[in-house]
């Protein structure tokens, strides 16, 4: 502040302005450390305002964070308190830096608690996100599963409403997905919009009876392409895509099976994936067809994957649960404000 304040005094006196000094004010800072007494110079004659401190602001969590910053970043305490005391010359014990942690990372493990509104729709699926592993020999990166829930608000806002760690093919911890979002206020959602996991709609019943289910059909257009050759790729998707562009379900029931007639002979795979397909293909013909394009793909919830792994692709390797939960719950807070 000093130095801000002599070099306006250097600039003033350059243009021919009186530079009288008068004296200091008090000024009380509260800081993750404490409160601080500080004194801020005055001159007599121009009006000086540091840009340390935000006007009539009292709060310097600069320290804190910077903490957070280098904590999302992968590093341990012990790796914060050399790296501060290393660039900036600051002493700050690893009590503290556990404290400031500590704080944030509870903070953080309760947005998976807050209440939710009652959205109409839900997305839910799951990506993968490098976490960093210490061992006794060596250090580690590989991808671990988080599972994601994003609702459309009745005002029509996306808005993620809680994530999971865990193995992602492990329906019950779905279930336990599921359930807290019921008790947090998602009271009756009226479909859910997933890729084709087994037992997800088993889950979903089981915890909302009376809530629909919509396979995502871009999803499933990648497994009907997965079974046929390569030239007959283009065909099968334009094929089946007329199937869920039909203004019916009656229409769109009889065309898939004009589709599975032509591509079933052909192909045996196809056969087996045509026998495992319920009508959860054609829930999203329940709505108004204004609506449709949205409720029968799962890509409202990808933008946000893509957010996700772009974060954690340009800076980020998580290296424990408690640092994943600072560095997810960021990017949903960031996200879900960005939709209002």
């Amino acid at each position: 502040i000093s130095e801000e304040f002599f070099s306006m005094l250097e600039e003033a006196a350059e243009d021919g302005q009186n530079t009288s000094r008068n004296g200091y004010y008090r000024r009380k800072v509260r800081t993750c450390l404490g409160d601080l007494d500080i004194q801020i110079p005055r001159a007599r004659f121009l009006a000086f305002t540091t840009k340390l401190l935000k006007k009539y602001g009292h709060d310097l969590d600069d320290l804190s964070s910077r903490v957070m910053s280098l904590y999302r970043g992968g590093m341990s305490e012990r790796d914060i308190v050399r790296t501060l005391s290393e660039t900036e010359g600051t002493s700050v014990s690893t009590a503290t830096i556990q404290r400031i942690v500590s704080q944030t990372v509870g903070e953080a493990a309760r947005f998976n608690s807050e209440s939710v509104e009652d959205c109409p729709f839900v997305y839910m699926d799951a990506t993968y996100v490098p976490f960093k592993r210490t061992g006794e020999k060596a250090t580690t990166v590989e991808k671990e599963g988080i599972l994601i829930a994003v609702g459309i608000t009745p005002s029509g806002f996306r808005k993620v409403l809680g994530y999971a760690f865990g193995e992602t093919e492990k329906i019950n911890l779905w279930k336990d997905l599921l359930r807290s979002l019921k008790e947090r206020g998602l009271a009756n959602p009226r479909m859910f919009i997933t890729d084709g996991l087994s037992g997800m709609p088993e889950a979903i019943h089981e915890v909302f009876p009376d809530a629909l289910h919509q396979r995502c059909l871009v999803h499933y257009t990648r497994n009907l392409c997965g079974y046929v050759r390569k030239g007959d790729r283009k065909a099968v998707s334009e094929g089946f895509r007329k199937v869920y562009c039909c203004d019916t379900r009656e229409e769109a029931e009889k065309e898939f099976e004009d589709f599975k007639a032509v591509w079933g002979e052909r192909y045996r795979g196809l056969r087996n994936m045509f026998d495992r397909t319920d009508g959860n293909i054609f829930s999203f013909y329940s709505f108004p067809r204004e609506i449709r394009k949205g409720l029968y793909t799962s890509n409202a919830i990808e933008g946000f994957n893509a957010k996700l792994k772009r974060e954690t692709r340009k800076r980020i390797q998580m290296n424990s649960e408690d640092n994943a939960t600072v560095v997810i719950t960021a990017i949903c807070r960031s996200y879900n404000s960005s939709r209002l």
